[in-house]
């Protein structure tokens, strides 16, 4: 069986700072990639953390604060209006 050599922490750092479509984008790449080399890889998830709860979470989103790429409303409904023209 062929193994998978881990990313350095440099990478996987660069690919968790990538907004959520594009690592989506990268996942479905990457196995096309896989699938088309006929590589079967052996993957290690590591520890399994406990669930977090509701209170841990709404805290983790106050630290964090707002997302300054985030749309705002108005972006939002112009890229409604936008699409919608265009169906």
């Amino acid at each position: 069986m062929n193994h998978i050599n881990m990313p350095s922490a440099d990478l996987k750092q660069q690919v968790t700072q990538l907004p959520v479509h594009d690592r989506l984008e990268l996942i479905q790449t990457v196995v096309t990639s896989l699938q088309s080399q006929s590589i079967a890889p052996e993957f290690s998830l590591g520890e399994v953390q406990q669930p977090l709860s509701l209170s841990t979470i709404r805290n983790k989103v106050n630290q964090l604060g707002t997302d300054p790429e985030e749309p705002t409303l108005e972006e939002l409904s112009q890229l409604v209006r936008k699409v919608r023209q265009e169906a």
